[in-house]
């Protein structure tokens, strides 16, 4: 995803845009209405439907399946697996579009968090707190209960711009509402630096490619680009890096 084109976008593609952002506001209306466990299922349902209908992306999934499990499993266990995938990602998209219109405490009273007992440690010694983020189950659960990560910290997190500008200015709306500190990628690191200098706490997306600028590491046999940046900051913060599950 690259920067949002508001200043220089022709206005059809600007028209194109709001239509998609007029569109997604009207899923979320329909998502709003739902309880979200109706959502789960209504989403599993839709995945399910995706792999069988999706032929680019079902053979996509099987090829990765066969790269990471290829010695171990046969066929029949990676189909199953696949299914089981399209069935969870597109539950976890549509709980993720769900829960920024639920109250922060519905949401919370939904989420276990374990190992923060590392965080809560480092923060004794006061030091800054370094978040590595992945696109794993229901991501959005991590920007949606600040409450459980930060205490009284301050957050902030490194993010990559939406091209459609509309769709941008609605998340960015959402996150500093959640108070959040907002640091555009693409305006260097300075400012989340002096963010960590200054005690906050900070989430950097660790698991997207970084092409030739990252580090190729081996993954599953194959070589992949792993961002580095997550490692320099917190090695020039000397930041507590420690993990943390949160399930819902």
């Amino acid at each position: 995803m690259g920067a949002p084109e508001s200043k220089k976008i022709s206005f059809p593609k600007l028209a194109i845009h709001w239509l998609v952002y007029a569109a997604f506001r009207c899923v979320e209306f329909v998502l709003w209405l739902l309880p979200i466990e109706v959502i789960w299922y209504l989403g599993r349902g839709i995945g399910i439907l995706g792999y069988y209908i999706s032929g680019k992306y079902r053979r996509l999934a099987l090829h990765n399946l066969r790269i990471a499990f290829g010695r171990e499993k046969d066929l029949a266990w990676r189909k199953a697996t696949a299914r089981k995938h399209f069935a969870s990602l597109f539950g976890n998209i549509l709980c993720g579009f769900k829960l920024p219109m639920m109250d922060q405490k519905d949401v919370e009273a939904r989420v276990t968090v374990e190992g923060m007992e590392h965080t809560h440690a480092a923060m004794r010694k006061n030091r800054p707190i370094l978040y590595l983020v992945c696109h794993l189950s229901c991501w959005e659960i991590l920007t949606q209960v600040p409450s459980l990560f930060v205490f009284d910290r301050k957050p902030a997190t490194v993010y990559q711009p939406l091209r459609n500008p509309f769709l941008n200015a609605l998340m960015m709306r959402r996150r500093r509402k959640l108070g959040y500190t907002l640091f555009d990628r693409q305006d260097g690191f300075a400012g989340p630096m002096q963010h960590m200098k200054e005690g906050g706490c900070l989430g950097v997306l660790v698991d997207q490619h970084s092409g030739d600028h990252g580090i190729w590491c081996p993954f599953f046999d194959r070589l992949a680009s792993t961002t580095p940046i997550a490692a320099l900051m917190a090695f020039r913060r000397t930041a507590g890096r420690h993990r943390s599950r949160a399930s819902c």
